[in-house]
């Protein structure tokens, strides 16, 4: 899991401040909120639970900091399956604001992560 959420870091903080790509979408910063809260929430509970069930537990069981940014990236797929927030660049404060969560994610999952060696 740690490795997933280090990659989904990885590749968007590259996107940032560039030209229009896929993370740096609408859909993809969305994208990339929703992903965290799968993946803390199946740490949590040992299961994959559905995009809405892990947004519902993370908005209740996350810093509440994070609800706002949480709010937002599920509003955001309103609308998706047309493909028209792929072409839309997101704010770069948004983009900003969800690299801290990315970072927070990692953060969670690092104490876990198991030794090697």
């Amino acid at each position: 899991m740690l490795t997933s959420i280090s990659r989904l870091k990885t590749h968007f903080v590259a996107e940032v401040g560039k030209p229009l790509a896929y993370f740096n979408t609408r859909f993809g910063q969305s994208f990339a909120v929703l992903t965290c809260c799968r993946v803390l929430h199946g740490f949590q509970t040992g299961a994959v639970r559905s995009k809405r069930s892990s947004v519902l537990w993370a908005a209740e069981s996350l810093e509440a900091e994070w609800r706002e940014l949480i709010d937002q990236a599920w509003a955001e797929r309103k609308g998706a399956r047309f493909g028209v927030k792929i072409r839309q660049a997101a704010k770069v404060e948004l983009l900003q604001e969800t690299a801290r969560f990315i970072t927070y994610a990692q953060n969670v999952l690092r104490p876990h992560r198991p030794r090697t060696g």
